[in-house]
């Protein structure tokens, strides 16, 4: 039997799903769930790129304006602004209106994810439910980076480090004679820690994130940084504890580059740790946790 979403042109289907409207069942099944969440993934996809070309349009406008004054300072500040949308989603100033229905179309899918867990679990669809969860978690760090707030941990003040040697930074360059700046991906992150722990211990630093954020995204490993390209000594195991309590860890890392992401939930953590584990020699650690970011 086809359902209402199935027999009605897309447009109308669209707008049973984002209206409240049923469909045809008045308890969906599996395929009405999925087409659900579907139609909502399109909305959002579509309105998040009207957005990025939105914004892409201001910048030019401005680029355009400032270039017409001649005002080299300017136009090397609006680029550099672009730069740090594009690969951070620093959003400069924009209109409510331009931000409005990506947030809307955000708000809408995050019900749709919640929705769906609840209607796969009353399926008895655990592995289609714990798929949703997972992917609804990555959506809501990935939307709220883009249109929410969010607050890179460097940003906040630091406490209980301990390194080998001291050798922490948080302004994202590697502790190097030059300081050497870190990279993810060939692109600069200039809001990562370099974190090398001791040998047969564990490096740490511990930020206040209040209780007010909901989600928290990083990659870590040991990168390539200048010359260096010996492996760590030891396999090394990255941490997260929220209030002292493990959140994540990683796989041992046990080469350069081999990255791995992590995106967790935070329920009212008011301190969050993170720790890099060396069961042996230190030789070569350095632990890197590139871009960590807290989302409201």
């Amino acid at each position: 039997m086809l359902t209402y979403a199935h027999r009605c042109s897309p447009a109308l289907a669209f707008l049973v799903l984002t209206t409240g409207f049923s469909s045809a069942r008045a308890d969906p099944d599996e395929e009405d769930v999925k087409e659900r969440l579907s139609a909502m993934k399109q909305n959002y996809t579509s309105e998040a790129e009207k957005f990025k070309k939105a914004v892409a349009d201001l910048f030019d406008k401005h680029e355009e304006a400032a270039r017409a004054k001649g005002d080299k300072k300017l136009v090397d500040q609006i680029l550099a602004d672009r730069k740090a949308f594009e690969l951070f989603s620093h959003l400069p100033p924009v209109p409510a209106a331009v931000r409005e229905p990506v947030v809307v179309a955000r708000t809408r899918l995050d019900k749709t994810y919640t929705e769906a867990v609840k209607n796969f679990v009353r399926l008895k669809k655990d592995a289609a439910a714990q798929t949703a969860e997972k992917d609804q978690l990555g959506f809501y760090i990935s939307s709220g980076i883009l249109v929410g707030k969010k607050k890179y941990l460097v940003t906040l003040k630091h406490s209980h480090v301990r390194a080998e040697q001291g050798w922490f930074t948080n302004n994202g360059a590697a502790f190097t004679p030059n300081g050497t700046p870190l990279k993810l991906n060939g692109e600069l992150a200039p809001h990562s820690i370099f974190l090398h722990p001791p040998p047969r211990g564990a490096s740490q630093v511990r930020y206040p994130v209040d209780g007010k954020w909901s989600a928290f995204r990083t990659t870590v490993g040991v990168p390539t940084i200048g010359d260096a390209a010996n492996p760590p000594a030891s396999p090394l195991t990255f941490e997260i504890l929220g209030d002292d309590k493990s959140l994540w860890k990683s796989k041992p890392v046990t080469k350069r580059d081999d990255l791995q992401s992590c995106d967790i939930k935070l329920e009212k953590v008011k301190a969050l740790t993170l720790r890099v584990h060396c069961p042996g020699s230190a030789g070569a650690a350095q632990a890197v946790w590139f871009e960590p970011v807290l989302v409201e």
